[in-house]
């Protein structure tokens, strides 16, 4: 099966993916806060509905890293698409109706690039290393010091547990 852009996409069954996508032109739309925790929503929301498991993701300004594993019949491409889709659909009515005090410019609609980047984990080490690379994204981007929480990140903890026991 062949992406849009005519990159290809494997598709593995047992397959955990980490993926990487971006915002259109790396506008930091996930410095709004509610932009932010709407993804948040958007993306728990799509692993009740397509029944994937949800290792971990991280919202950076311009971007968004998500470590996932499909489960049953949708690929993560489908996934992707959801996630991005219906964040995009619904940032946008929030935008519209907000009043002139949100921080975004004027007549800003929010965009995702149109893709994005998936690496296969390969084995427990190659999981681990990309747990610690969720968690230590915001100290890299100086958007959170060492030992502090941040806000959007999310592990969890108890399936990884699962998972490896």
């Amino acid at each position: 099966m062949l992406h849009k852009h005519l990159a290809k996409r494997i598709y593995l069954e047992d397959a955990v993916y980490f993926v990487t996508t971006k915002t259109k032109d790396k506008y930091p739309y996930f410095q709004n806060v509610g932009l932010a925790r709407l993804g948040m929503c958007k993306i728990h929301l799509a692993q009740e509905w397509m029944r994937f498991l949800l290792f971990g993701y991280v919202f950076i300004p311009d971007h968004l890293h998500i470590m996932i594993k499909p489960q049953g019949k949708y690929t993560i491409s489908e996934i992707m698409h959801n996630i991005k889709r219906n964040t995009s659909r619904s940032a946008n009515i929030l935008l519209s109706g907000a009043k002139d005090d949100h921080p975004l410019p004027p007549g800003r609609r929010f965009y995702w690039q149109s893709s994005f980047h998936d690496r296969i984990i390969r084995d427990e080490d190659d999981f681990v290393r990309y747990i610690e690379y969720l968690k230590y994204n915001p100290i890299k981007h100086k958007l959170a010091k060492e030992g502090e929480v941040y806000p959007y990140l999310y592990i969890n903890t108890t399936l990884i547990r699962r998972f490896f026991s």
